[in-house]
């Protein structure tokens, strides 16, 4: 073989091996993203830091019930007398759209997790 095929050769396999590892990477992080939050939260081990705080307990917003004005905030959100809380759901709540509701949650308000949406009974 002369010295250009090898280069070429060379060449070739080096693309393959490129090609095969971008293609692996870009697997494992659109897999890693896909997963679960509840698997998420498995996998890991709490700090000490974790361990000491508070746990979050369940907890109960009241508002209207609207339509998102931001989408990338959230495809609903819940109108109170103080704020505006946006919500991402999958979950169809049209039927509750501009009533009352109560919101149940877990978490904070920067880090929660949707429990249910019920029309709010006087």
């Amino acid at each position: 073989m002369t010295k250009w095929h090898q280069n070429q050769t060379a060449r070739i396999v080096i693309s393959i091996l490129v090609i095969l590892l971008a293609a692996f990477l870009v697997y494992k992080i659109n897999h890693k993203k896909e997963a679960p939050i509840e698997e998420q939260k498995q996998n890991t081990i709490p700090t000490q830091a974790e361990l000491s705080m508070p746990k979050t307990q369940s907890a109960i917003w009241e508002g209207v019930l609207k339509i998102s004005d931001d989408s990338k905030r959230g495809n609903l959100m819940l109108i109170m007398q103080e704020r505006k809380i946006y919500i991402f759901t999958s979950r169809d709540f049209t039927n509750l759209i501009e009533k009352n509701v109560a919101v149940t949650y877990e978490g904070t308000l920067d880090s929660f997790v949707l429990g249910d949406i019920n029309e709010k009974t006087n």
